[in-house]
C-alpha cells in the first residue's frame, strides 16, 4: 500500500510540472476577490447550524487574514481537523500545502491534543478531564452510573526518548507493584533483570450507562500479561473512578483468555463469577463481569467462516437427523 502511495505521488508531481498553471499575484487577488464577493450566495445555500456554512465562514475568514496565526479557528473546526490529522496526518499536511483550502498548522492542533503530558498508568489530571467531560457536578444519580472497558491492542516494538520527562519510554510497565514482582520474578528464574519492550497496550476506557460518555480513561504497556496482573490495576481504576463520584456498575471485556482468568479470581474457582462486591462504594453495590457482545458475535462468525468448523458442525447435524430419523 506504501508503494502504491508513493508512485500515485511521483505521478501526480510529474503530471502538476507538465500540465499545473502557477497562479500570478493578480490572479491569486482576482479568485479571492471572487470568493469575497459570492460568499453570501454560498451560505444561503446551507442552513446556518450546518457544518458546511461554518468551513465556508471559516475559510472566508481565514482568507481576510494577512498573517496566518491571527486566524481563531472555530472549536468545531478544530475537532474536525483533528479528525482528520487522526484519520492520516500526511494527507492533512498535503490539504494545508496544496493552498485549496485553510487548515490550522500542526502546532494549533499539539495544543488542543497535549494539553498536559501524555503517560501510562492513571493520573490526576485525567481524573479532573473526566470530570469535567461528563459535567459530573451537575448529572443526576442515575447518570453517575458507567462503566469499565478493557482492550488490548497491539503496538509496534520501539523505544521512544521523550523530551518532557527526559527518558525513553516504550518499556512494558503494569504499574509499581506488578513491575516488581515481575523483575523479581525474573531475577529469580533468569537472573536478568532487564525491562522488556512493550508489544500491546492494555486500554481501560469508560463509558456511560445512561448518557454518550465515552472516555479512554488509562493505557499500560505490557508484553505478556495475564489475569492476575490485570487484578491491581482493575481495581485501582475503579476506586479512582468511585472517588471521583462515579458509579461503576459493570467491567466488560473480550473473551480471551487473560480477561476470562481475571473474572475467575474473584469467586470460588470451579463456579461462574459474573459479579464481585464493590468494596470502594458507599452503598454495598456489585460490579458484574461479563463479555463484550461484539466480540461474541465476531467469534461466532469466526467460527461458521472456518472450514474445519463447517465441516464438524454439518457430521453433528448428519448425526441429530439420522438418530432421529431411525429412532
Amino acid at each position: 500500500m506504501q508503494k502504491k502511495v508513493n508512485r500515485l505521488k511521483l505521478k501526480l508531481e510529474s503530471m502538476a510540472e507538465v500540465s499545473g498553471v502557477t497562479l500570478d499575484e493578480n490572479d491569486h487577488d482576482d479568485f479571492k476577490s471572487l470568493l469575497l464577493s459570492e460568499s453570501a450566495k454560498v451560505l444561503l445555500k446551507h442552513d446556518k447550524d450546518s457544518f458546511q456554512y461554518l468551513f465556508w465562514q471559516q475559510q472566508m475568514k481565514a482568507a481576510q487574514c494577512r498573517d496566518p496565526r491571527q486566524m481563531r479557528w472555530h472549536p468545531v473546526m478544530i475537532k474536525w481537523c483533528l479528525y482528520l490529522h487522526h484519520k492520516s496526518s500526511g494527507t492533512y499536511e498535503a490539504l494545508r500545502e496544496s493552498g485549496c483550502i485553510s487548515l490550522p498548522s500542526q502546532r494549533t492542533l499539539r495544543d488542543y491534543t497535549h494539553c498536559f503530558d501524555a503517560g501510562i498508568g492513571f493520573s490526576d489530571e485525567v481524573d479532573k478531564m473526566l470530570i469535567e467531560v461528563a459535567n459530573l457536578p451537575t448529572c443526576e444519580e442515575y447518570q453517575k452510573y458507567i462503566g469499565i472497558l478493557i482492550d488490548e491492542m497491539h503496538i509496534k516494538e520501539e523505544l521512544v526518548y521523550s523530551k518532557n520527562k527526559g527518558c525513553l519510554t516504550g518499556f512494558a510497565n503494569l504499574g509499581d507493584i506488578n513491575e516488581h514482582l515481575l523483575k523479581y520474578e525474573k531475577a529469580l528464574s533468569s537472573g536478568d533483570e532487564s525491562k522488556d519492550l512493550a508489544k500491546t497496550m492494555m486500554v481501560f476506557m469508560v463509558r456511560g450507562l445512561f448518557t454518550s460518555l465515552q472516555f479512554p480513561y488509562a493505557m499500560l504497556p505490557c508484553c505478556n500479561i495475564s489475569g492476575e496482573l490485570l487484578h491491581q490495576p482493575l481495581w485501582e481504576c475503579i476506586f479512582r473512578l468511585e472517588r471521583c463520584g462515579f458509579k461503576v456498575l459493570f467491567v466488560t471485556a473480550d473473551g480471551a483468555s487473560t480477561n476470562r482468568s481475571l473474572f475467575k479470581m474473584h469467586g470460588p474457582s470451579k463456579s461462574l463469577v459474573y459479579k464481585a462486591k464493590n468494596k470502594f462504594s458507599g452503598d454495598d453495590r456489585n460490579v458484574y463481569f461479563f463479555s463484550d457482545p461484539p466480540h461474541l458475535i465476531k467469534t461466532t462468525r469466526n467460527c461458521w467462516a472456518s472450514k474445519y468448523r463447517q465441516l464438524t458442525v454439518s457430521l453433528l447435524l448428519c448425526c441429530c437427523i439420522f438418530i432421529m430419523k431411525f429412532m
